[in-house]
C-alpha cells in the first residue's frame, strides 16, 4: 500500500470519526435537554443544567444549537418528526377511504399517547407564554401529517366512491379531532393511557361521524 493511499485512508477515517463524534455529542445533548425540559419546563431550564447532564461542553452546545431556543427547536423538530412520520408506511397497500382514515387514526393516536405524551404536554404548557413554540410544533407535526393524509385520501378516492371536494380540509378536520382527544386528556390531567381497544373505538367513532357529516353536507349542497 502506497504512502499516499495510506494517508488518504487515514484522513477519511479521521473525518468519519469526527462526524460520528459530532453526531454522538448532538444525541447526548438532545437527550439531556429532553429530560431537563420535561422536568423543569422550557422557561425554568438552563443551559448549565443541560451541560451537566449531557457531560458535554458549553462550546459544543453553542456550536451545534446556538442557543437554548435553538436547542429546543431542534428537539421539537426531531420529536415531532418521529411522532408524525408514523404514516409514511401506509403507501404500500391500496386502501379504501374509510380504511385510510381508520388505520391512520389508530396509528397516530397510539403514537401520541404512548410515545411522546410528555413532549406534547410540554409544548402545550409552554405555548401559552411562547406561541412561537406552538407554531413550530404545528409546522413540524400536525401540518406534516395533514399533508401525508391528504395524499393518502386523494389516492383512495380514485379507488372508491367516497369523493371529497377538498381532501386537505378533510385531513385537517380529522387530525384536529384526534389532537383534541389528546388535549382533553391533558386538560383534565388524566394519567391513564387508553388501551388499544379504546383507541380503536374512538377512531372508528370519529371516522363514522366525519364520513356521515360530509355525506349529509354533500346531499344538502345538491
Amino acid at each position: 500500500m502506497s504512502n499516499s493511499f495510506s494517508q488518504a485512508l487515514e484522513r477519511q477515517e479521521a473525518r468519519t470519526h469526527k462526524r460520528l463524534s459530532k453526531d454522538l455529542r448532538r444525541t447526548k445533548i438532545l437527550q439531556a435537554a429532553k429530560k431537563i425540559f420535561f422536568t423543569k419546563g422550557y422557561t425554568d431550564s438552563s443551559i448549565d443544567d443541560i451541560i451537566r447532564l449531557s457531560g458535554g461542553s458549553r462550546r459544543s452546545l453553542y456550536t451545534l444549537f446556538v442557543s437554548k431556543k435553538g436547542l429546543f427547536n431542534a428537539l421539537l423538530a426531531e420529536t415531532s418528526l418521529s411522532i408524525f412520520k408514523i404514516l409514511d408506511g401506509l403507501d404500500a397497500a391500496p386502501m379504501t377511504t374509510e380504511a385510510v382514515l381508520v388505520r391512520s387514526g389508530e396509528l397516530l393516536l397510539t403514537q401520541l399517547f404512548t410515545e411522546e405524551w410528555n413532549f406534547m404536554r410540554l409544548v402545550i404548557m409552554e405555548s401559552v407564554s411562547n406561541p412561537e413554540l406552538g407554531r413550530l410544533y404545528h409546522e413540524n407535526g400536525p401540518k406534516r401529517v395533514e399533508a401525508k393524509l391528504t395524499e393518502l385520501l386523494q389516492k383512495a378516492s380514485d379507488r372508491d366512491d367516497v369523493g371529497f371536494a377538498d381532501c386537505h380540509e378533510v385531513s385537517a378536520i380529522f387530525v384536529g379531532m384526534l389532537r383534541n382527544t389528546v388535549y382533553t386528556q391533558f386538560l383534565f390531567d388524566m394519567k391513564e393511557i387508553p388501551c388499544a381497544e379504546t383507541i380503536q373505538r374512538t377512531v372508528q367513532k370519529y371516522v363514522h361521524v366525519l364520513l356521515h357529516g360530509l355525506a349529509q353536507a354533500n346531499i344538502a349542497s345538491k
